[in-house]
């Protein structure tokens, strides 16, 4: 860019980033390439039902059964509701519409660990049933309700058609561990 000229906007570099990335997926070659391919040229609707966490649910239970999920404890759509809900002492909360973000609740999680700010919440923490506060945790909900996921260069296009809930399920040693650095419920 030339000296003096000024930068473009973020959404215009981001534009510019994603008319690359789909260029480049004319023809995926990596892993990486394909996985892009998926995101931004795949409009089937499975592929929504794949990125809702409720809808998903129904899928997998009509297909293998509801024994292979973890037990729902709860979907609200106003975050206020998770004040409300009678849950046991370990259980998982995580916004329907994307990924990434989760509040696990466990006895089992690291003493020091607390509750991230809401607006700092699209994060995977492990926290103690202590250290969880039901307001707070609604405070979170709301963040993550308010946000709109999968916007930026690669536009997942999927997220934007999955209604903004938050789900609450069982701690199962499955969803305990799907992060590496999660401890075992049993350790």
């Amino acid at each position: 860019m030339p000296k003096g000229t000024p930068r473009p906007r973020w959404r215009e570099r981001s534009r510019l980033v994603r008319l690359w990335r789909l260029a480049r997926t004319r023809r995926p070659r990596t892993f990486t390439e394909k996985v892009r391919y998926k995101m931004l040229r795949d409009h089937r609707p499975l592929v929504v039902t794949f990125a809702d966490k409720v809808a998903v649910r129904d899928h997998v239970a009509a297909l293998v059964g509801p024994g292979h999920l973890p037990a729902l404890l709860g979907v609200v759509d106003d975050p206020a509701d998770l004040a409300g809900l009678d849950l046991p002492e370990s259980y998982v909360v995580k916004p329907s519409h994307g990924s990434g973000a989760v509040v696990v609740v466990s006895p089992q999680a690291p003493a020091d660990a607390r509750l991230p700010a809401a607006h700092h919440s699209w994060v995977y923490r492990h926290v103690r049933p202590e250290h969880a506060d039901r307001d707070h945790l609604v405070e979170i909900a709301r963040h993550w309700t308010s946000r709109l996921y999968g916007q930026g260069p690669n536009r997942e296009w999927a997220y934007g058609h999955v209604p903004r809930r938050v789900v609450v399920e069982e701690l199962s040693w499955r969803s305990c561990c799907a992060d590496p650095t999660a401890r075992s419920p049993t350790t």
